[in-house]
């Protein structure tokens, strides 16, 4: 509660933490203060999961995608330290989910119906990945645009921890979590609990 007053006081437009990446059962619950301060910042966080005294380099960025105009903040903030870092990847990375897909799956009666409907969707949200970077004006040959399809928040946060990201950008929380987004975890919350990697919540 103090470091959030005082960052609101001295209007801070980033603050700087550590996190050890997988905290106990009883710790996730109570709340650390590293997570606290990634559920309550009135400005944007960057949490260092392995701080070292020489200076971080971020050669595989991702950035979460999600249509918003904080969105479009995180997006441009990525595409800028990555020119800055003169990375090697660009990850624009999107995760969905279609709630009626399983029951449409379901009616068919085909696996095969299933895996095909799910990847036209996949294609469809890539597609409109590009033509969304595109938009932003965020181009260069390290660009990638990837979609997921499955739970919110999961799918990201496995896709960033097994491509072994060295920074993953996502948007600011629109709300104040509760309690109950904790215990029914909120698709950012899954990120905040499982760290995949140095995480940067960028609020503009």
């Amino acid at each position: 509660k103090v470091i959030i007053s005082e960052c609101e006081k001295e209007n801070v437009d980033l603050l700087i933490a550590g996190a050890v990446e997988k905290e106990s059962f009883v710790k996730f619950y109570l709340g650390s203060i590293a997570r606290k301060i990634m559920r309550e910042s009135k400005c944007s966080v960057l949490i260092l999961t392995e701080p070292k005294p020489e200076t971080t380099v971020f050669k595989n960025i991702v950035a979460l995608v999600d249509y918003t105009e904080n969105g479009d903040n995180v997006v441009k903030k990525a595409y800028e330290i990555s020119k800055l870092e003169k990375s090697n990847s660009l990850t624009l990375l999107r995760d969905f989910y279609v709630p009626g897909l399983a029951i449409t799956i379901w009616d068919s009666g085909s696996a095969d119906d299933t895996e095909k409907a799910r990847e036209q969707y996949q294609q469809e949200e890539e597609e409109k990945l590009k033509i969304y970077a595109s938009e932003l004006n965020i181009k260069g040959s390290n660009i990638k645009h990837i979609a997921l399809y499955g739970k919110e928040g999961w799918e990201s946060t496995n896709f960033v921890r097994e491509t072994d990201a060295d920074l993953y950008l996502v948007p600011a929380p629109h709300r104040k979590f509760k309690f109950l987004d904790r215990v029914f975890s909120h698709d950012l919350e899954y990120t905040f609990e499982h760290l995949p990697s140095n995480l940067l919540i960028y609020k503009k």
